[in-house]
């Protein structure tokens, strides 16, 4: 209560209201607490929706691979490798350039399967698709056909340029012991190069370096065949 005067004197009592602590104190900590509970909520939701979408590129990944890699030498399967080539195709007829197909195919491998098991003969497949991987370049494509059969995509390189890179990869091989389990394993491949260029149809694209390859069989194994010329 506070006493004042009016104009004439009068004495007045002014009653100020009472100010509620308690429910100051609420509105206070509501507002302060609703921002910080949105924040929060909007945290939780962006760490959700960031894990969501890590998972499913994961997924994604997972996907990809099952459909595009080899699930035993982890390299490009065939339906990657050509895809590759129809893109290296367009490339080709664009830009006019060079690029060269290698064939390649383990010698006797089923005799290496008789002889010391599946086993042994899929863990020398893995170790022949990293050997292989390591000695290209990261242009380059290497894929697993099938069976002991793979396959190079070598773009922008010559016949030559290929050729010398097929006898590179066979020397190598020849060279190299494959240790299984403490069992050393020497063997052997066979090449067979040709030029993309040279292709008639895309879906024939590999049919040069298979009949190179045929002709390094026939001629005694471990030997590397050129295709020169479109049939």
């Amino acid at each position: 209560m506070i006493k004042r005067q009016d104009s004439k004197h009068n004495s007045i009592l002014l009653q100020i209201p009472k100010i509620n602590v308690s429910r100051v104190y609420y509105v206070s900590l509501v507002a302060i607490f609703i921002p910080m509970f949105i924040l929060y909520i909007t945290t939780i939701i962006l760490y959700i929706s960031i894990q969501q979408n890590w998972k499913l590129k994961k997924q994604k990944k997972r996907l990809e691979k099952a459909v595009y890699y080899d699930y035993l030498t982890q390299i490009p399967n065939r339906r990657f490798f050509e895809q590759k080539i129809k893109k290296e195709i367009k490339c080709i007829q664009h830009c006019q350039h060079q690029s060269g197909i290698i064939l390649v195919d383990v010698d006797d491998f089923k005799k290496i399967n008789d002889t010391y098991g599946n086993q042994v003969g899929d863990e020398i497949l893995r170790q022949l698709a990293l050997q292989m991987k390591k000695r290209i370049r990261v242009s380059d494509v290497i894929a697993r056909l099938g069976g002991e059969e793979f396959i190079i995509l070598l773009p922008r390189t010559s016949l030559i340029e290929a050729y010398q890179v097929a006898e590179t990869l066979r020397n190598q091989i020849a060279e190299n012991q494959f240790v299984v389990n403490k069992l050393k394993v020497q063997i052997t491949a066979s090449f067979g190069v040709a030029l993309l260029n040279n292709i008639q149809e895309e879906k024939t694209y590999y049919q040069g370096a298979d009949r190179a390859l045929y002709r390094a069989k026939k001629s005694g194994k471990n030997k590397v065949c050129v295709e020169y010329k479109a049939r």
